[in-house]
C-alpha cells in the first residue's frame, strides 16, 4: 500500500470538516485515484456524529491542486470546454410560464403546447438546474469549469458570472462569453453582499475543505429572495453500496467528503437556509463510469453499454430516489 505519507506533499488527518468530531469509523480502507491514476491510497471514513464521509488524511494546498493535474495521458475533464445544453423552444415557453423566465422567443404557449413542454421538462436530465427566475436574474456559478452551464443560462436571459481556482480556465471563460469569471475560492473573493439572485454549486461542495464557510459566504452574497442550488453525489445509493471505492462519487482524492441526502439537508439548514426541494438526478454517465471500474458485475457492465437501457435504469433509480446524484434548492432564512 502506498499511503499519502509515502507521496511528497502536504496532508492533514483532521477531524470531521462539518462538525469537528474526531469520532469516526472506516468505510473503505484503501482507495486509490481511479480516475487519473496519481499515486497514493486513502481511507474513506464516516463521522459517527454527523455521518458525512471524508478522506483521512486529506491533501491540502498545492498538493490538492496537483491531484487535478494530468497524469500520463489522463486529464481532469471538468475544466475543459464542453458544449452548452440546448434548451428547445417548448422548454423555454414552460420556463417562462412556470418558473418566471423572461419570454425567450416564440414557444408553444397554447395550453396543449405547454402540457407537451412540461412533459419534455420532466424528461430533461438537467430539469432542476434550470433554476426558478429570481430578482433581476443575476447568477453566480461557483466552480464554473469550462463555462458550459453559464453559457446555457446566459442564453435564457440570466446575467452570469463564474468562479474557478484555475486562472487559465477563468481567462478562457471571460474571453469566450464576455462575462466576469473570478479566480479563487469564493470566501476569498470579497464580492459585494447581496450581489446575486441565484448561486449554483454544481458538484463543487464535495471538493471543498470547508463547505460551511462557503455556504456562509453564499448566504451573504444572495440578495433577498435569492436561491441557492447544490448538486452533489450521495452515498445512500445502490452504486455506492455495491461498488465501494470504484464508485465515481468518491473520486479519491479530489472529493474530500461525500454526503448522504439527510447529511446534505442538515448541513444546508444548519447554515441558515430553508430547503425548497431535494431531487434525484438521472445521471446515467456516472453509473456507466462507476460500473466500468468495478470488479465483477458483468451483467451490469453489459447493461451500462446499452445507452437506452442505461438511461431507463437511471430514470428508474431517480424516480425511486435511490440514484447517487441529487440537486437541492434552498433560500436564506430571514434574519431573526
Amino acid at each position: 500500500m502506498i499511503g499519502p505519507g509515502d507521496v511528497p506533499g502536504e496532508f492533514v488527518d483532521a477531524p470531521c470538516p462539518l462538525c469537528s468530531s474526531a469520532a469516526r469509523r472506516t468505510v473503505v480502507e484503501r482507495c486509490p485515484d481511479r480516475l487519473l491514476g496519481h499515486p497514493g491510497e486513502f481511507a474513506i471514513v464516516e463521522c459517527r456524529d454527523c455521518q458525512v464521509r471524508y478522506l483521512a488524511p486529506r491533501p491540502v494546498g498545492e498538493t490538492l491542486v496537483g491531484y487535478y493535474r494530468p497524469c500520463g495521458e489522463r486529464s481532469y475533464s471538468d475544466n475543459e470546454s464542453h458544449r452548452p445544453k440546448r434548451v428547445s423552444a417548448e422548454l423555454r415557453a414552460v420556463l417562462s410560464a412556470d418558473r418566471g423566465y423572461p419570454e425567450a422567443g416564440a414557444g408553444a404557449s397554447t395550453a396543449s403546447g405547454l402540457a407537451h413542454g412540461r412533459k419534455a421538462l420532466a424528461r430533461f436530465n438537467d430539469q432542476h438546474r434550470l433554476l426558478p427566475w429570481r430578482g433581476t436574474g443575476r447568477l453566480l456559478d461557483v466552480g464554473a469549469g469550462g463555462g458550459a452551464y453559464l453559457e446555457t443560462m446566459q442564453s435564457l436571459g440570466w446575467k452570469i458570472e463564474g468562479t474557478n481556482v484555475v486562472p487559465e480556465v477563468c481567462a478562457d471563460v471571460r474571453a469566450r462569453l464576455g462575462v466576469p469569471c473570478h479566480h479563487g475560492e469564493l470566501e476569498a473573493l470579497n464580492l459585494p453582499p447581496a450581489s446575486y439572485d441565484a448561486i449554483s454549486l454544481w458538484h463543487v461542495l464535495e471538493h471543498l475543505p470547508s463547505p460551511p464557510k462557503v455556504l456562509a459566504e453564499a448566504k451573504r452574497l444572495l440578495a433577498p429572495g435569492g436561491i441557492l442550488a447544490i448538486g452533489v453525489p450521495v452515498y445512500d445509493s445502490p452504486e455506492a453500496e455495491r461498488l465501494r471505492d470504484a464508485w465515481i462519487g468518491y473520486d479519491v482524492p479530489r472529493h474530500l467528503l461525500t454526503f448522504s441526502r439527510p447529511v446534505l439537508r442538515a448541513l444546508v439548514e444548519r447554515m441558515g437556509f430553508r430547503v425548497l426541494g431535494l431531487w434525484s438526478e438521472p445521471r446515467d454517465r456516472i453509473l456507466r463510469l462507476s460500473y466500468e471500474r468495478g470488479r465483477g458485475y458483468l451483467g451490469m457492465k453489459l447493461l451500462m453499454r446499452q445507452t437506452v437501457l442505461r438511461r431507463a435504469y437511471a430514470r428508474k433509480l431517480s424516480r425511486q430516489d435511490r440514484i447517487g446524484t441529487v440537486v437541492l434548492w434552498a433560500e436564506p432564512n430571514p434574519a431573526p
